[in-house]
C-alpha cells in the first residue's frame, strides 16, 4: 500500500491515504473508519476484501461461508454507509469493491 501511495499523482494538490482494518471486527471496522471521516471526506472507497480459503466447495466448512459473507458483504456494506453521505455532499465518490476469484472458482492446487 505504501508503495502504491508513494506512486500516486499529487501534481494537483491531490492527496491520498489508506486505511487497513480487520473485517472480523465490525465494531472496530465502523469506529476506525468513523474517525477517519471526522478528519477528512473521502471520494474513493476500494474494498479489497480476500477469501475464503481456495479449495473444493465440498470440503469447505460452514464457517469459511459465514466469514466470507461478513466479510464480502456486510463490512463492505458498513463501510458504503459511511462514505456514502460525505460523497453526496461533496458531490462526487465512487466504490470499487474486490473480492476473491476463489468464491466465483475454487482454486485446484
Amino acid at each position: 500500500m505504501q508503495e502504491t501511495l508513494a506512486s500516486l499523482d499529487t501534481s494537483q494538490g491531490q492527496k491520498h491515504g489508506y486505511l487497513t482494518v480487520d473485517f472480523s471486527d465490525s465494531q472496530g471496522l465502523l469506529a476506525k473508519v468513523s474517525a477517519l471521516l471526522e478528519r477528512q471526506a473521502l471520494h474513493i472507497l476500494v474494498n479489497n476484501t480476500g477469501g475464503p480459503a481456495g479449495g473444493p466447495i465440498t470440503e469447505a466448512r460452514g464457517e469459511a461461508f459465514l466469514m466470507t459473507y461478513h466479510n464480502h458483504l456486510i463490512c463492505n456494506q458498513i463501510l458504503a454507509q459511511a462514505v456514502l453521505p460525505g460523497m453526496k455532499a461533496e458531490g462526487y465518490g465512487r466504490i470499487i469493491n474486490i473480492i476473491s476469484t476463489s468464491v466465483k472458482e475454487p482454486w485446484t492446487d
